[in-house]
């Protein structure tokens, strides 16, 4: 650690928090909200689920869309969806950046509602896992929000997605609070879900090198074309440092900036220029929850 912070000039960065916490504006309307829509970014498939932590999501009827299809493993898809539908929950896994999933999207909220009754739906989910995205992707196709329609709560605004749903254009943003276990902290991190503290950020992007190192070499050597043989003898910090230094990321003194080597590789894997990942699957799980004792 000491080595680290001598070459970050000890550089501070915002601490990620301790739990869940919902933006205050969206509270009320989660309360008498009929369908609870989780936008959860695929990498992190279990991770990045809120509902159910709280009682404001407990009763509600409540659904999974797995955005950033994209930019995740695909062969973990079906494993997930069992996952999910073992335990009551309807999923879809979908790229936001293609416009005809608009269709597919329409058609998956359709059938949680009846036409008998108008039913009015929040999207919610962590900071940086596509609601913004999803509610865009939405409003391509169908109307403009409306507001002021029998039933519809005045003053906001609601998009028309069917005959008898309505959404909240505006996302509930579900800021990560508790991140007391590193394995979690690590996830959202490298999908850019929390800020950490720099002596975090050694931590957490080591782990990510490792990571990557041990489940997706390939992709080091497509990137870097770092070989088999480097990757068993050098330690994560030592890659770090030939990834820094093939991309020119040096100080005045001519040493790799570890700092700036650790963002960059951060955001080469969280926007997908490596190669498709899942960061966690259901071993992965299976294991957390024997170490934690806890059900799911």
């Amino acid at each position: 650690m000491a080595v680290w912070y001598s070459e970050m000039n000890g550089k501070q960065m915002v601490s990620a928090h301790i739990g869940h916490r919902t933006s205050s504006r969206i509270s009320r309307y989660l309360r008498s909200a009929d369908l609870i829509i989780e936008v959860i970014d695929s990498r992190i498939p279990y991770t990045g689920k809120v509902c159910g932590k709280t009682d404001t999501f407990r009763e509600k009827r409540r659904c999974i869309v797995f955005s950033k299809k994209d930019l995740m493993d695909t062969s973990e898809i079906q494993e997930w969806k069992r996952f999910y539908s073992e335990r009551g929950i309807k999923t879809l896994f979908i790229s936001l950046r293609d416009n005809a999933s608009s269709k597919t999207i329409t058609k998956f909220l359709s059938s949680f509602t009846s036409e008998k009754r108008t039913s009015l739906g929040v999207v919610v989910g962590l900071p940086n896992s596509g609601k913004s995205m999803f509610i865009n992707l939405l409003k391509k196709r169908h109307s403009a929000p409306v507001g002021n329609k029998p039933g519809i709560t005045k003053g906001v605004q609601w998009l028309r997605v069917s005959k008898s749903l309505f959404l909240l254009d505006t996302p509930g943003v579900i800021q990560p609070t508790k991140v007391d276990e590193p394995e979690i902290g690590f996830k959202l991190f490298t999908i850019n879900a929390i800020e950490v503290r720099e002596d975090v950020l050694q931590d957490y992007t080591l782990k990510l090198v490792g990571f990557i190192k041990e489940r997706y070499p390939e992709m080091l050597y497509k990137r870097y074309n770092i070989s088999g043989e480097t990757l068993k003898e050098q330690s994560d910090l030592e890659l770090l440092k030939e990834i820094g230094r093939q991309r020119g990321l040096l100080g005045k003194d001519g040493i790799v900036n570890l700092h700036n080597t650790a963002m960059f590789f951060r955001d080469e894997v969280g926007n997908g220029r490596l190669g498709k990942i899942v960061l966690e699957n259901i071993s992965d799980i299976m294991r957390m929850k024997e170490r934690r004792d806890e059900s799911f």
